[in-house]
């Protein structure tokens, strides 16, 4: 219906590294875009004195505004407000993600990165919740939805490729990203900290829907939709990260995103539901990913989009000048390697998953399987190496209706 289609907010996901990632978006006709705010940009190192447990926090609020005004003298906020004066300048609606737990994000720690490994849980919700609320009392009149961690339903998963630490199996067993009631607690503290600076924002988590209930359970962890039942009372929009090709170019992804919106509705007691990263890769060329596959599957993510009345659609590092081509060349066993590992991933097939990790142990230890594994992560662009739009460029830019703004 017209309705629908008129209701669809199509946005981007990316970093905002630079001021041509939001001209770009601004050039495509997008008006809202969601952004990462490294804590570490404004905070590079913490000393134990930084660490805060919640009760402390709750017995002590003076510590947000004491903190706000440490970093204001230290002109340590101009990372962020550089971003947010971009997005004003490119007429840019954002999201911000607010307590983001991956390694890379963190301020280092006595030399490791900040994390519930090295700072212990109560230190890390404590923490995270200072400045959390510092940043959102900061910024609160600059956005009105407000996306709380990343894909946090299956931070156990993202230990194995090393964005959460531990990392590797170590993490899995051990980890407190393992822990499901640590991270119901993540969840519920970066909810109450978001509202009690900005009543009013909508707030957000982005569930993680590519992995198999099969495995996931078997993991001892909940599938996405009894994800979004656990923690909807923290939220009031679901969001959904859909990857229906990350490991295979040819898989039919027909569908899929109609389907979950719709069981995300369902498990979401009615809540409006966000697509908040999805993508197609256009390389690499060597494992079958093109560009024009990269067209396709963003003409048939926004027509369903669309058809299912999301609220948003956000594609993730189609504007993105930060990503980089660094693993152009697969063996044939690695390409082969590559859709075993996925079938397994998809079948929840847990024993071989484990058999196929041991036998490329060398590739586990010395990282050559993470690069494997992320090797879409530099082609979500919808520029080519010369920086030139490629299809999915014009695909994106008239359903945003650019000529009729």
């Amino acid at each position: 219906s017209s309705k629908s289609a008129q209701a669809l907010r199509l946005g981007l996901s990316d970093y905002g590294a630079v001021e041509e990632e939001f001209f770009r978006a601004n050039a495509m006709g997008i008006h809202l875009m969601r952004l990462d705010f490294p804590w570490k940009n404004v905070v590079p190192k913490l000393e134990v004195e930084d660490l805060v447990e919640r009760r402390e926090l709750e017995e002590n609020p003076q510590l947000v505004d004491q903190l706000i005004t440490r970093l204001e003298r230290n002109n340590a906020w101009a990372a962020f407000d550089r971003k947010i004066n971009w997005a004003k300048k490119f007429a840019l609606e954002i999201i911000p993600i607010v307590g983001h737990g991956y390694q890379f994000d963190q301020p280092s720690y006595q030399g490791q990165a900040f994390g519930p490994h090295t700072v212990g849980k109560e230190k890390y919700l404590g923490t995270m919740a200072l400045f959390v609320r510092a940043f959102v009392r900061r910024y609160s009149e600059n956005f009105n939805y407000v996306q709380i961690e990343n894909e946090l339903n299956v931070a156990a998963a993202t230990m194995l490729w090393g964005w959460r630490l531990p990392e590797g199996i170590e993490g899995l067993k051990s980890g407190a990203f393992a822990d499901w009631s640590f991270l119901t607690e993540i969840i519920k503290t970066l909810s109450v900290s978001v509202r009690h600076e900005h009543p009013k924002a909508r707030i957000i988590h982005n569930f993680h829907t590519d992995l198999s209930p099969k495995l996931l359970h078997r993991l001892g962890l909940p599938s996405w939709p009894e994800a979004v039942e656990w923690w909807r009372p923290y939220l009031d929009i679901i969001g959904l990260d859909l990857y229906p090709n990350y490991y295979d170019a040819d898989k039919n992804y027909k569908g899929n995103l109609a389907t979950q919106v719709e069981k995300a509705k369902v498990v979401g007691c009615g809540r409006p539901v966000m697509i908040m990263e999805t993508n197609y890769p256009r390389g690499p060329g060597e494992r079958a990913f093109e560009m024009h596959k990269q067209a396709s599957y963003v003409q048939t993510t926004i027509k369903e989009a669309k058809a299912s009345c999301a609220e948003a659609l956000l594609f993730y590092g189609a504007v993105s000048l930060s990503l980089r081509e660094d693993h152009d060349h697969f063996t044939r066993a690695e390409k082969r390697l590559m859709k075993n590992l996925g079938k397994k991933f998809e079948q929840g097939d847990l024993f071989g998953l484990g058999l196929t990790l041991l036998w490329h142990n060398r590739l586990v230890k010395s990282g050559e399987l993470g690069k494997l594994l992320t090797s879409v992560e530099p082609y979500w662009d919808f520029f080519d190496e010369s920086r030139m739009p490629v299809p999915a460029y014009a695909i994106l830019r008239d359903a945003t209706d650019y000529d009729k703004r």
